[in-house]
């Protein structure tokens, strides 16, 4: 195994053949196998914008704060930290390393914020009310505000400390060699799996194993197959709702359900003629017959969603009304429209496909045709990314944050932002940036309130759920403690026996 590997010559080669290497037990004491359904896309933090991605930087690399069980900002590179006239002042650890055994100073997290402010970057937007990043000594960081952001601590979960030296001798290819001082070091990959070993150098929390492989597996029968068999270890949010119910039969393996902030959706381009009436969006929303979903085909592992932000968060609107017609009343909206037979494509990933199914089933019934598409998971997200589909099942992953509003419906964060809909509407733009900059958690709410009444009356996306979280593990695995987010945090102080 070689630490020289491109990620995306990974999303080529593999291939469902992967499923099929020389079966064995993995029975390693030291090991973790974690089952992945898809690799990660970049582990280069700066562009890591998919969920895989995200969960294995957050195991390489530390942030100043994390985004805790709680939902609420705790210690990581940074001890503690002071916010005071627009300043936020963070005093960090003394003995943080990155990979390469060099410490982190501060100097490496004014560097790093300078990376991610960069024009273009995918986290430019979330870090725009950060004016000046100072360093006053080796271990003090000063973030100096244009303005209050109330957004800012939740965000700042996503900003990697990142090593200058790493940076400059790996440069475009620094994703195929993430060095960072988070619990773990990258040591490889390969078409088949990526190892992580436990860092020598960490200081703020020490992983129980020794290392973590996560297998990509691509084939769900197959995941299935390698989890009873005893081939995998741990499958987080990895199997489809049937398959859980056999898992549970199973005298070899626990599974652990959990509330889950997971927010699915389909993606609308509104670019799209037909899709930019309002009229049209609703027919389609009242078309699903939710609470039969999620009964029979979600076997009750989900709950219907309404905003972006799930129940556990107090930004949710717990009284949002969504002017839902009647089926009759959809049909006859389509036959106004004149849309009665006219095309309409859901675009899925190949992980997606029962349930873009079913919800291209229920659509048709209003009297159009919605043919399904279905790409593996790297030519589906390119898609996405670069607005190339008319519907599209999508899923913002453990969201704990407001500011998503901003982020992926604001008429400022059009493609290569995450607007993928192309979403206008300047009274939600303002509602969204004002509350941006509100601390006052009273009026921060009311604003965001009234956001998402805006978006369930104009309805860019179409809410469908909140997914459990399913944590499948071997009765071996010990102290896993599943986080509302679905991250993989957990795995640090998971172990095996």
């Amino acid at each position: 195994m070689t630490k020289t590997f491109s990620f995306a010559a990974l999303l080529i080669l593999v291939s469902s053949t992967a499923c099929h290497s020389h079966p064995s037990k993995e029975t390693d004491p030291k090991t973790l196998f974690v089952g992945l359904s898809a690799p990660p896309t970049n582990l280069d933090p700066r562009l890591a914008t998919d969920a895989n991605s995200q969960r294995i930087d957050d195991l390489i690399f530390t942030s100043l704060v994390r985004n805790g069980p709680q939902l609420q900002p705790v210690p990581q590179g940074a001890l503690s930290w002071k916010i005071e006239n627009r300043q936020v002042t963070f005093f960090l650890r003394k003995d943080l390393k990155f990979s390469d055994g060099q410490p982190v100073t501060a100097q490496d997290v004014v560097f790093s914020f300078s990376e991610y402010q960069k024009p273009g970057s995918p986290f430019a937007s979330s870090l725009k009310t950060v004016q000046k990043v100072s360093a006053p000594d080796p271990y003090r960081v000063v973030l100096s505000l244009s303005e209050n952001d109330g957004s800012l601590m939740t965000n700042l979960d996503n900003i990697k400390i990142l090593s200058k030296n790493s940076l400059q001798k790996w440069g475009d290819h620094f994703g195929d060699h993430p060095e960072g001082s988070g619990p773990f070091e990258f040591t490889g990959a390969d078409n088949n799996q990526l190892t992580l070993t436990k860092s020598p150098w960490q200081s703020y929390v020490s992983p129980r194993a020794e290392k973590v492989i996560f297998k990509f597996v691509r084939d769900e029968n197959t995941r299935y197959l390698k989890m009873i068999k005893g081939d995998l270890d741990v499958l987080l949010n990895e199997l489809q709702e049937e398959k859980i119910t056999e898992i549970k039969k199973s005298s070899t393996l626990n599974v652990i359900v959990t509330p889950g902030v997971n927010f699915n959706f389909i993606l609308l381009n509104l670019r799209d003629d037909r899709l930019k009436e309002s009229k049209l969006r609703r027919a389609l929303y009242s078309a699903i017959h939710f609470d039969e979903i999620i009964k029979f085909k979600l076997d009750g592992l989900a709950t219907q969603a309404s905003s972006i932000i799930a129940p556990p968060s107090p930004y949710c609107n717990p009284d949002l009304h969504f002017p839902r017609i009647t089926e009759d009343e959809a049909k006859k909206t389509i036959k106004d429209l004149g849309l009665q037979g006219a095309s309409i494509s859901l675009e899925t990933s190949d992980q997606a496909v029962t349930n873009g199914q079913i919800l291209a089933q229920e659509m048709e019934g209003l009297g159009i045709t919605v043919p399904l598409k279905s790409f593996e998971w790297g030519t589906f997200y390119n898609d996405l990314k670069s607005g190339h589909f008319q519907m599209a099942t999508a899923r913002w992953v453990g969201i704990v944050d407001p500011d998503i509003y901003r982020e992926s419906l604001d008429s400022h964060e059009f493609v290569p932002g995450r607007n993928r809909g192309y979403y206008l509407n300047h009274a939600f733009d303002n509602l969204v940036e004002g509350a941006q900059k509100e601390i006052n958690l009273d009026k921060r709410k009311k604003s965001y309130f009234k956001a998402e009444q805006i978006i369930a009356d104009d309805l860019p996306i179409i809410p469908l759920w909140y997914n459990a979280n399913v944590s499948v593990l071997s009765r071996r695995v010990k102290n896993f403690i599943p986080m509302i987010t679905g991250s993989f945090f957990p795995l640090v102080e998971a172990f095996k026996e």
